[in-house]
């Protein structure tokens, strides 16, 4: 039974600043898995779910969307099948916050290209409710969302391209069901370069490509000897026809927390993950 806790003095006090300039918008989302596992009324939820979809209040708290993935996990291992409004709440608050992100405009030519690798299953960072599986993925949707000129896939052994559809929160936290369907289809490996030469072999011209794993798939030197592996020659070979294209590969094993190294011909190698790797902060 759910309690009412409108007259309740603290969380009465809560609903009375859930205003713009009342409360940090900030404040009001790291809490709101704490106020879910204690209960809250429908009337509650209703007015927190308006209060975090607020276009201007999303733009002005300049979070980054993987905020809102973590909470929306949270929520969703406490809620039990509840709190679906704030989980709606939640995702179009996601997709609105993708303008905070730097560089990602709607015209942006983008390829994302994941793992799903057993390792991919692990968390994100030490005590994360994401799996690093989610990470690629999650962002797929929200520039699919955004109506991005975008080209999704997995890799493996080799690439296989696969559509994104649906909802932006719910579709990502599924990924890791299918974890072992995509390495059936794709194969066991981390052969980034698949991505790459499937690009070359369409000439299909990308602005960013992005390749998420757990593991470093930059080799740093071109590999004669083995060519159709080397995800370096492949970049090398791709830049021949579209020099302007960038290339981030993405290792969430590292231990860098984000950190980001430039290689010439516009590679940008990212060890670890935090929530700042794409908001031009590092």
């Amino acid at each position: 039974m759910k309690k009412n806790f409108s007259h309740h003095t603290a969380w009465g006090s809560w609903a009375k600043r859930l205003n713009p300039g009342k409360m940090r918008y900030k404040t009001v989302l790291e809490n709101i898995p704490r106020i879910v596992i204690n209960g809250i009324d429908e009337e509650f939820e209703e007015r927190l779910a308006n209060y975090l979809s607020v276009p201007e209040l999303v733009k002005c708290s300049g979070l980054s969307p993987y905020r809102y993935l973590e909470v929306y996990a949270k929520i969703k291992a406490l809620s039990f099948g509840r709190a679906g409004c704030l989980l709606d709440a939640l995702d179009e608050a996601a997709r609105l916050s993708l303008g905070n992100l730097k560089g990602f405009d709607p015209s942006l030519r983008v390829l994302i290209a994941n793992n799903f690798s057993e390792s991919m299953l692990a968390p994100v960072t030490p005590g994360s409710p994401v799996r690093r599986i989610e990470i690629g993925v999650y962002l797929a949707y929200l520039l699919n969302a955004a109506h991005n000129p975008l080209v999704t896939g997995v890799f493996g052994s080799t690439w296989e391209t696969v559509q994104i559809i649906g909802a932006v929160m719910s579709n990502t936290m599924n990924a890791f069901h299918f974890a072992r369907f995509f390495r059936m289809v794709a194969g066991e490996g981390t052969n980034g370069a698949s991505a790459i030469d499937y690009l070359i072999k369409e000439n299909r011209p990308m602005d960013r490509v992005m390749l998420f794993a757990a593991c470093k798939m930059w080799d740093g030197a071109v590999r004669s000897d083995r060519a159709e592996d080397s995800l370096s020659q492949s970049w090398v070979s791709y830049k021949k026809s579209f020099p302007k294209a960038e290339l981030y590969v993405v290792d969430l094993s590292g231990d860098g927390l984000g950190k980001i190294e430039r290689q010439k011909d516009d590679v940008f190698l990212i060890s670890g993950w935090n929530e700042n790797v794409l908001m031009g902060n590092k």
